[in-house]
């Protein structure tokens, strides 16, 4: 039966608010001045908790099928589940969620993982987050292994082991925790094995282990979604994942595989399921003082690391995990799609919800201090701006410092610069970088001075003032080493360039990635494929297109097609006609103007087109109007988009906005596909970061950059805006980059 006694749109809704986690949770959400639905079948309970707490919540009595089939008429901010066995809830409730409602559990059942994990691509389509396993054992595995992981590639073999120490209360065990005890017994174990998650003995490979504060804990393998977590957080192919609740040793460890199979004989695992249930316990304080979880990984080339999360209470921190998880999607934080909570809001969040990592064994310590005593390699102190996906804020702490590899450098970063898809990261990257699962260390451009050379590096050394393109952020990179917006960023070779001393690191910030962006669309053998720039180049007798000349690409295009021989005829606003003009461009059209296609072929008509290289939104269907009116090479090279991203900053958005807008762009790609078809022309997207793998970045970076810097040929082009110094400013700096620039850059310094 339904007791409605109010409803709330846009609520916090707990369903099982009258079990210990849920009126934990609910307590701390009223804290937070969230309006909440406590909604459960004990009316008693429900209403005692409602009481209890100030201003007291609204209260929904009923089944479970009952409270779900009310989710789409009250419309609520978040679902929090409670309710188990999770592996019946889970994919119920959160199917229930109407579009634009958000759902989290404290799940470590592994099947309820699977399925919420498997509605990634649904959640996006509707607007939803959807988070699984925020409680300790997920969140405090998940975020040891993605600290350990921060800045190294995949890993080659993981073990995590989560260690509860909490206070039991007086009472009988209950349904739902019977339910998913025996429904673990049922499953038996789980590992993943060469990339596979695959069946496996239950309590494997038992051990204890010794915490950094002294507890002797064991632990033995289940089939926890810990193991999914910490599978997508480090990459690794072979992944374990233990827990101090499966015994480790005499009897029970010995007959434990028996009573797996037992309990999956038919109707045994019910009976089970009712008897454990009746179960009584008496109150009792937690064993230890600490709960603590522990990682071990290990990556191909031999390196170990090994770290803990101590926290107190492990209700506790599933109260704070929980609650915090919340509390962010209240307040708009998250991209749609489906999580475990590390992976959406990085580590932080374990110690925000009380937890501290200790990621630095003391092996590792007393090995770095020897190397320090005997002259080893300088150790330096790193700090980064961290971005976590699905976060608009960056934050600021300390980072590992990564010593350079093969063809490497390792620069002392003094400025960066702010391209566009900075600020757009979190909200389109779970589409344009979808590798980006864990938090990182993000930015292109910038200029520093090299601390440190890698094996096999012959053209740096200590001391060199460099500009360099920062590709931390690519697929086959995914390192936050390797990110620009940091104090020492790790870049490479080929990549890099030196500067004249009459350039300030400020000035040299603004080049790389408008410098590569333009470079892979002029020169690339499947884009413009142009003749290469030289200091004396041949007239070639055809004339290039650049819509969008006052850009930072477009700035770059135009002084690399005039190095490379070619004609420039630009697109700018009035204003900046005189600067596209001294770049090199013959002439400048208004792109505002209602006539400025049929302008640009009359321009044109009796010149050879090279082509055309589009920048600004929705620059390619007008290119493409261009080119095929003309002579020459039908062919148009995209940087751009067919929509604007910029609402996405807006606040307060619809859920649904980033849908939509990812519509359109599909949409409009397509049109512009058939366009260009129907036309006799083609198009190409450029991907800036993709001449770090083939010859144009040599070219450009080793050797046609140098000396044209250092003889005056080319211009350090747009101007720096600097907004402000310290790793602090950038964020700064986004705000600067999205409210918009004309013939300037956002620079940040950080001297």
């Amino acid at each position: 039966m339904n007791d409605r006694t109010g409803g709330t749109r846009n609520a916090v809704w707990v369903l099982g608010a009258a079990g210990r986690t849920g009126r934990a949770v609910a307590r701390q959400l009223h804290e937070f001045g969230l309006p909440l639905v406590l909604a459960g079948h004990d009316r008693a309970s429900l209403q005692a908790l409602a009481t209890a707490l100030d201003e007291a919540p609204r209260v929904f009595v009923g089944t479970l099928e009952e409270t779900l089939a009310e989710l789409a008429h009250w419309a609520p901010s978040v679902v929090f589940n409670t309710v188990g066995p999770f592996d019946a809830t889970a994919l119920r409730v959160a199917r229930a969620c109407p579009p634009g409602t958000h759902y989290v559990d404290v799940s470590a059942e592994l099947p309820a993982a699977q399925a919420i994990l498997a509605m990634d691509d649904e959640a996006r389509a509707t607007g939803r987050v959807l988070v699984t396993g925020a409680g300790f054992g997920v969140l405090a595995t998940e975020s040891v292994a993605l600290q350990l992981c921060a800045g190294r590639p995949p890993a080659a073999r993981v073990r995590v082991d989560a260690m509860a120490s909490l206070d039991i209360e007086a009472g009988r065990v209950g349904r739902s925790l019977a339910a998913t005890g025996i429904g673990s017994a049922v499953l038996g174990g789980r590992e993943v094995r060469q990339g596979r998650l695959v069946q496996a003995p239950i309590a494997r490979l038992p051990r204890r282990l010794t915490s950094p504060d002294g507890d002797v804990v064991g632990t033995a393998s289940g089939a926890t979604s810990e193991l999914l977590a910490a599978w997508r957080a480090s990459g690794a192919p072979e992944v374990l994942a233990a827990t101090g609740l499966v015994p480790t040793a005499g009897l029970a460890h010995a007959l434990l595989p028996a009573l797996s199979a037992l309990v999956r004989l038919p109707g045994v695992a019910p009976f089970a399921v009712r008897g454990v249930a009746r179960i009584p316990l008496r109150a009792q304080a937690r064993p230890r003082a600490h709960s603590w979880a522990h990682a071990r990984i290990e990556w191909p080339d031999g390196e170990v690391r090994e770290g803990w999360l101590r926290a107190g209470d492990a209700m506790e921190f599933t109260v704070g995990a929980a609650a915090g998880v919340i509390r962010r999607l209240v307040q708009g934080e998250g991209q749609p799609g489906a999580y475990t909570p590390g992976a959406l809001f990085g580590p932080e969040l374990a110690e925000e919800a009380g937890g501290r990592l200790i990621t630095t064994s003391p092996r590792a310590e007393q090995l770095q201090d020897s190397a320090a005593s005997t002259g080893g390699r300088q150790m330096f102190t790193n700090t980064a701006a961290w971005f976590t996906p699905g976060r608009a804020d960056l934050k600021v702490e300390a980072a590992p410092y990564t010593p350079p590899r093969a063809h490497e450098i390792v620069v002392r970063t003094h400025a960066v610069s702010i391209n566009p898809v900075d600020w757009l990261l979190p909200y389109i990257g779970r589409f344009a970088y979808p590798w980006l699962r864990s938090r990182t260390v993000a930015g292109t451009d910038l200029a520093g001075e090299v601390v440190e050379v890698g094996p096999e590096v012959t053209r740096f050394r200590v001391g060199d003032r460099v500009l360099a393109l920062a590709v931390g952020t690519e697929k086959s990179r995914n390192a936050p080493a390797e990110g620009a917006f940091q104090q020492y960023a790790v870049v490479l070779d080929h990549l890099t360039s030196p500067i004249p001393d009459g350039l300030s690191y400020e000035q040299a910030a603004v080049l790389p990635l408008g410098l590569s962006t333009a470079a892979s669309g002029l020169f690339q053998k499947d884009q413009l494929a142009l003749a290469y720039p030289s200091a004396s180049p041949e007239p070639t007798g055809q004339t290039l297109l650049v819509w969008g000349g006052a850009t930072s690409v477009g700035s770059n295009a135009i002084q690399l097609a005039v190095a490379a021989g070619y004609e420039v005829v630009t697109t700018a606003s009035p204003r900046n006609f005189d600067y596209v003009k001294a770049l090199g461009a013959s002439q400048a059209f208004d792109y505002r103007s209602k006539t400025v296609v049929p302008d640009l072929i009359a321009a044109l008509r009796g010149k050879t087109l090279a082509g055309a290289l589009a920048i600004a939104t929705g620059s390619a269907t007008p290119c493409l109007e261009v080119v095929r009116a003309c002579t020459g090479r039908r062919f148009v090279s995209t940087a751009s988009t067919p929509v604007s991203f910029e609402a996405l900053a807006q606040r307060p958005r619809s859920p649904l906005l980033l849908p939509r807008l990812m519509a359109g762009m599909v949409a409009g790609l397509l049109a512009q596909t058939l366009r260009a078809r129907r036309g006799g022309t083609a198009t190409k997207a450029i991907w800036g970061g993709s001449l770090m793998n083939d010859e144009v970045g040599p070219l450009i970076f080793e050797t046609f950059l140098p000396a044209a810097l250092a003889e005056g040929r080319y211009m350090a082009a747009p101007e720096p805006q600097v907004v402000g110094h310290g790793l602090e400013a950038v964020q700064r700096g986004f705000e600067v980059q999205r409210q918009g620039v004309s013939a300037r850059k956002v620079v940040v310094s950080l001297e």
